[in-house]
């Protein structure tokens, strides 16, 4: 998209500023597999999204044991992060699993496996009229069924009054 686009031409330049010249292409998710999961790249500059669990996704793309079969593509290899993702998937509760991500986030700030660029925030606008929204992390879309609006605030209809 271009976000992306743009930010490939941001990085293009600036590297190009201090001599490194790149060859950058994107690729669509038909060639995904060719590029990213065979590592036939340099570098790869890629959207990753933790989601609703911290531990789901980080496990996938940072523990040790993604390396040849996972989404661990840059063989990014560290004890303590395979520990931390490992326990923190296993916690008991939220408050120590938060603990173990907080580890977690701390490793790979001390040993990064890449270039973190930014931070990307969604912001999901919802009319105030619609009621029994759930906000949070957990199940937010999810909670669609139960969201409503008064029918004095209703504006369109959908099927019988």
């Amino acid at each position: 998209n271009d976000l992306y686009d743009n930010l490939i031409l941001l990085v293009e330049k600036d590297l190009a500023e201090i001599g490194i010249k790149i060859n950058a292409k994107a690729v669509n998710m038909a060639e995904i597999d060719k590029y990213f999961f065979q590592k036939n790249f340099d570098a790869a500059l890629i959207n990753i999204s933790s989601g609703i669990h911290p531990g789901f996704w980080n496990f996938r793309f940072w523990h040790s044991s993604q390396i040849e079969n996972g989404l661990n593509v840059f063989s990014y290899r560290n004890s303590e992060v395979d520990k931390d993702l490992e326990l923190g998937l296993r916690a008991e509760d939220q408050k120590e699993a938060k603990e173990y991500y907080r580890k977690f986030q701390r490793e790979i700030f001390d040993d990064p496996p890449g270039v973190f660029l930014f931070w990307r925030m969604d912001m999901v606008p919802i009319h105030k009229r619609f009621r029994g929204v759930k906000i949070g992390a957990a199940k937010f879309f999810g909670s669609i069924p139960e969201w409503w609006v008064p029918k004095n605030e209703q504006k369109y209809k959908n099927g019988p009054n």
